[in-house]
């Protein structure tokens, strides 16, 4: 949250993918730090139907844009978010005209404030006495080797690293952030804290707060890098429900409730909750007796206090407080004079152009998504192999199963997007002077573009160095990484093995591991068990060259979109890999 110009602003991290995927940038601003709120539309502020202030158009199952921090310096709005595509998870910074009440819509893209690397979302606040810019973020987030990574800017555009804290900080540390003014800065000789959480596993968010010193220093210090973070036992509240006293409602799946006008009553079900550990459980009907429901239009509905009971008055949509013991919770209640599933239309989600730059297409993958909104007032986003895409120029741009487009040649082309019967067009425009490249036999010596295609997957960190790959680790938990060939369009039947040459020292915590390759081709866009291969690798510290054959697999067949290389089936804290080339080998 950020204060200037008479207003609150709150950036938050939402999506209307099913799938908790596919995140954008959005914003909300009060008068007030506790609202009520009105969020960003796109042309202002206020309404039903908020606008993204940063959209995420890459594909839908990758994370997307979001954890968004703000500094105010002399009227120009820095927007700092995390940006998590095709080309691994970096932060992008934006800047806007602070002094314009309709700031968002003066948002102009800076580029990259951080690269891709192994850090969280950062939070930035701009230091008044030395006149640059700081971020906090947790590297080796979620991880027993974690730490706080402080980094500064002069411009607040381009971020370097300049200390490390790791001794005093718990392992297993993430999301952290600063104390500062509201308009984001740190004030000369004011007490300024660091926060972050902490926890062995998913969903735990211990939180620890300490004292930080903003000073000057000769050069960066990262000397504890390699040093050893606090070791505490974190966990969930271990006690059980009747112990604790309940910290929140909600409604659960049905915050959106749909009810037909020819109903004459509806039911509303309110949950509680005590831990993270804890699951929801439905309020009682002696427990219903002590709910209240406020600020609700009574034109269309009239909510029973004490029971879950709701009238229906008459067609239209309002939103329902739900007020328990101090808690509150909202409900958006529709009631719809139509109960028919039937496609009313479909049109682009937020984009209807995209503008393809070969010069840095295998970084920028985007993919068209659509809007489609039903009789019944329900709606859905729609992606991937749930629409079909025609009419295009298969010289200039190529579509693949999922919608992502891919530049083929500069030019300028339509594609037809088609669900149910109801359709909408989307231009593409291919521009730039690289020649195609050729990802059939990547290696690592200065100057190659094979890091263009690699991308970290899972619990893998990436570096070069000596004309080799290595694969690291952060955690001894299913590594892998992805080799991203769709943009290049080549088809399996052309291709019958993959060879690897690789060394693993021998300092490895087993002296052979079993790595297996996932390849996603034709129609298939995510791996399956079906569609690999096993193979073994030797730990000896040698360089070893290993072929898997793929040509007799079925599913080897189409174009090829990606392979995923897990490296290691099993391995511990220490282990690494290092690749000196990848070759598709043709079957030529």
């Amino acid at each position: 949250m950020i204060y200037f110009n008479g207003y609150y602003y709150l950036g938050y991290t939402s999506t209307v993918n099913k799938n908790q995927k596919d995140n954008c940038v959005f914003v909300a601003r009060s008068e007030n730090p506790d609202g009520p709120f009105e969020k960003w539309n796109g042309n202002g502020w206020g309404g039903d139907q908020p606008q993204p202030i940063v959209y995420f158009d890459e594909e839908t199952e990758l994370w997307g844009a979001g954890e968004p921090s703000f500094v105010e310096l002399n009227g120009t709005l820095y927007i700092y978010y995390t940006w998590d595509g095709s080309d691994g998870r970096k932060t992008y910074v934006s800047t806007a005209d602070a002094t314009d009440v309709n700031w968002p819509a003066t948002m102009t893209f800076r580029g990259e404030a951080i690269g891709t690397g192994t850090n969280d979302s950062i939070d930035v606040k701009y230091v008044e006495e030395y006149g640059k810019f700081l971020a906090i973020c947790t590297d080796q987030r979620l991880g027993a080797n974690s730490y706080l990574l402080f980094l500064e800017s002069d411009d607040g555009l381009t971020f370097v690293p300049t200390q490390i804290c790791k001794k005093n900080v718990i392992w297993y540390c993430h999301n952290s952030g600063m104390s500062g003014t509201r308009n984001g800065h740190i004030a000369k000789d004011t007490p300024t804290f660091a926060g972050y959480a902490y926890g062995e596993g998913w969903g735990i968010w211990n939180t620890r707060f300490q004292d930080i010193t903003v000073s000057l220093g000769d050069q960066p210090d990262l000397s504890e890098k390699n040093g050893q973070n606090q070791h505490l036992a974190s966990g969930r509240d271990g006690r059980t429900s009747d112990q604790l006293e309940p910290i929140a409602i909600t409604a659960k799946d049905n915050e959106i409730l749909r009810v037909p006008a020819s109903n004459a009553s509806a039911r509303l079900k309110i949950y509680r909750c005590t831990t993270f550990q804890d699951a929801w459980t439905a309020l009682s009907s002696t427990e219903m007796k002590d709910v209240t429901y406020t600020d609700y239009d009574p034109n269309v509905v009239e909510c029973v206090d004490g029971t879950a009971k709701i009238r229906v008055v008459g067609a239209g949509q309002t939103v329902v407080t739900v007020h328990w013991k101090g808690m509150i919770t909202y409900v958006c209640v529709i009631v719809v004079p139509d109960q028919s599933t039937d496609l009313e239309s479909l049109t682009p989600l937020i984009r209807d152009s995209f503008v393809l730059d070969r010069d840095m297409t295998a970084s920028y993958l985007p993919q068209i998504k659509g809007i489609a909104r039903y009789a019944n007032g329900s709606f859905a986003e729609v992606y991937g192999n749930m629409a079909t895409y025609t009419g295009y120029d298969s010289q200039v741009v190529r579509v693949d199963a999922k919608g992502i487009l891919h530049a083929v040649a500069n030019g300028e082309t339509d594609v037809t997007v088609a669900m149910e019967g109801k359709s909408f067009t989307v231009h593409v425009k291919v521009i730039g002077k690289a020649a195609p490249r050729d990802y059939t036999d990547l290696t690592f010596e200065d100057g190659s573009h094979a890091m263009d295609i690699i991308k970290p997957g899972n619990n893998t960190e990436l570096s070069v160095a000596d004309g080799a790959l290595k694969l690291t680790p952060t955690k001894p938990l299913d590594p892998f990484v992805y080799l991203n060939y769709g943009t290049a369009g080549y088809d399996a039947a052309d291709y019958v093995s993959v060879t690897l040459t690789y060394m693993i020292p021998k300092e490895a915590s087993a002296r052979s591991f079993t790595g297996q390759i996932f390849f996603c081709t034709g129609d298939f866009t995510e791996p399956a068990e079906s569609r690999s291969q096993k193979y073994t690798l030797i730990a000896d510290g040698e360089w070893h060259t290993v072929t898997v054959r793929l040509a007799d697999k079925p599913g080897w067949q189409g174009v090829i979109n990606q392979i995923r290389l897990d490296y290691f089936d099993s391995c511990k804290e220490g282990d690494v890999m290092y690749i000196r080339s990848i070759v598709l080998d043709s079957a030529a």
